[in-house]
């Protein structure tokens, strides 16, 4: 596991980090038990994460605290109180609306599909995380699920070589001109 800076602290942590939110948050979303919960938090540990991003409204913290036990002075726990606001979530028509993203570049049916195209990529969550991993500025990497396998799975793509030119030359000429997340 790769090591990186944690932003502009002195802190030391693994380019994977796993959060407790998201879809899943750590699988409770779909009938997890929080026993299964922490087994996938210690494998994260155990695969060599060392970050945990949790928050109160996700309702995880007494998993993280279960699967840290005993383990608590060698993992980073990030927590927050306020996640996002609702309704803030950029679309893709807002991009396109604002002219950031020109959707002459997009396929309406399958706007990320040309990445699936490239032999090296096994899903758009693979190309995500190897695009976001070798994007300068971006040195760790947030994952999230509820699933051993899956967890799994993402470190591979987290630490897996950065995507071909071709790939990354046609998100940037998508990507190029968005300034903002909200298309504000």
């Amino acid at each position: 596991m790769g090591r990186a800076r944690l932003g502009r602290t002195n802190l030391d942590v693994s380019v994977a980090s796993i959060g407790t939110g998201g879809f899943s948050r750590l699988g409770q979303e779909y009938g997890a038990t929080a026993g299964e919960s922490v087994r996938v938090l210690r494998a994260a540990m155990d695969e060599g994460i060392d970050f945990i991003d949790t928050a109160a409204d996700y309702r995880t913290e007494e998993i993280v605290a279960k699967a840290v036990a005993g383990r608590r002075n060698s993992v980073v726990i990030a927590t927050r109180n306020q996640v996002y606001r609702k309704g803030t979530e950029p679309t893709g028509d807002e991009l396109t609306a604002s002219g950031e993203v020109d959707p002459a570049d997009l396929d309406p049916g399958r706007p990320l599909g040309f990445m699936l195209d490239e032999p090296s990529v096994r899903s758009l969550a693979d190309a995500c995380y190897r695009f976001n991993r070798h994007t300068p500025g971006a040195d760790v990497i947030l994952t999230s699920t509820g699933r051993i396998e899956h967890l799994r799975d993402n470190i591979a793509s987290i630490n897996s070589e950065p995507l071909p030119g071709p790939v990354l030359d046609r998100l940037h000429k998508i990507f190029g001109r968005v300034e903002s997340v909200t298309a504000e």
